[in-house]
């Protein structure tokens, strides 16, 4: 009928109700926390490193770290090594030449290796960063993330940040300085349940230094977490 028709129109085609805005903040603080969720992890990886100056490298061997910052690598590939950080310092040991280089810490900087991407904005989130956020975008072709804008009310740092809004892990992270250069831009890909967390199987991360950018490709594999770390 003609005037049912009409009816049926006017019902799809009414907007619906504005929904209720969400706190920016709130989501994020919630994503966080589940981000703190992973406070071990014990794995095997396989390393691909491109530097200049040096070429690229290829490391392979098991990675433990905590979420107090501490980490250990035992590389089979291309030799025997072990890679320590104690919280503080660095440890790069070679066992066939029983030679051991220890870089220490300089400064406040914080402890390297925490298993989350968002552990630095964590501790400082409430205290020292301006949270924008900028909506809900497609990553990918179909994948809907939260992006968020953080900025650093100190120094000027900010960062990008995208969310996947289903499993709330970070996809990547793209931190520049107060000027816009940008530093160090994360992904996160290739995301599977380890346990009752979401773990990616690769992380590749991207550096500028002083000699240039350098790329870090991470692949782990027999991922367990939450098992603690002996010590």
């Amino acid at each position: 009928m003609p005037g049912a028709l009409c009816a049926a129109a006017l019902i799809l085609l009414s907007p619906r109700p504005a929904a209720v805005e969400e706190d920016p903040r709130a989501i994020l603080s919630e994503i966080v926390r589940e981000s703190a969720k992973i406070t071990s992890i014990d794995a095997q990886i396989e390393q691909y490193i491109s530097a200049p100056g040096t070429g690229n490298e290829y490391y392979r061997g098991r990675y433990r770290s905590d979420s107090q910052g501490r980490m250990r690598i035992d590389y089979t590939v291309p030799s025997a090594q072990v890679v320590i950080h104690d919280g503080r310092n660095f440890f790069w040991y070679y066992p066939g030449e029983k030679l051991l280089y220890k870089i220490e810490r300089r400064g406040k900087e914080r402890p390297a290796s925490r298993p989350d991407p968002l552990g630095d904005v964590a501790r400082d989130l409430e205290k020292k960063f301006a949270v924008e956020y900028l909506g809900t975008h497609l990553h990918g072709f179909f994948t809907p993330v939260h992006y968020f804008l953080l900025k650093n009310t100190e120094n000027g740092v900010t960062m990008d940040v995208l969310v996947d809004k289903g499993k709330k892990a970070v996809l990547s992270k793209t931190v520049r300085d107060a000027r816009g250069t940008e530093l160090v831009r994360e992904s996160y890909d290739g995301y599977a349940k380890a346990g009752d967390s979401w773990f990616p199987s690769r992380v590749t991360v991207a550096a500028r230094t002083a000699g240039g950018v350098t790329k870090n490709i991470t692949v782990y594999t027999d991922v367990a977490l939450n098992r603690g770390v002996p010590a």
